[in-house]
């Protein structure tokens, strides 16, 4: 492994770790979205969304209105980063 990707595994670690634990308050188990290609077909607590701009709109769409209702967009993977 280079020294380039070996150095950005803890921040790796870290941002998946912030989302889940410290933006989405995941708890244990508590599932979560991850797969875009179910909008419409349900309706859910948490999303954490790593498309970014594309699909945010859907991702808040989707979730349940309640206290509990989370959605972390920690991701721009969609090549969109606005509106």
């Amino acid at each position: 492994m280079s020294l380039e990707n070996l150095a950005a595994i803890p921040e790796t670690h870290f941002t998946a770790w912030e989302s889940l634990f410290e933006c989405l308050r995941l708890k244990k188990n508590e599932k979560i979205l991850d797969d875009g290609k179910l909008f419409g077909k349900i309706s859910i607590d948490k999303v954490l969304d790593l498309v970014g701009a594309k699909i945010l709109l859907d991702s808040l769409k989707i979730v349940k209105p309640s206290e509990n209702a989370f959605v972390c967009c920690t991701g721009i993977l969609g090549g969109e980063y606005f509106f």
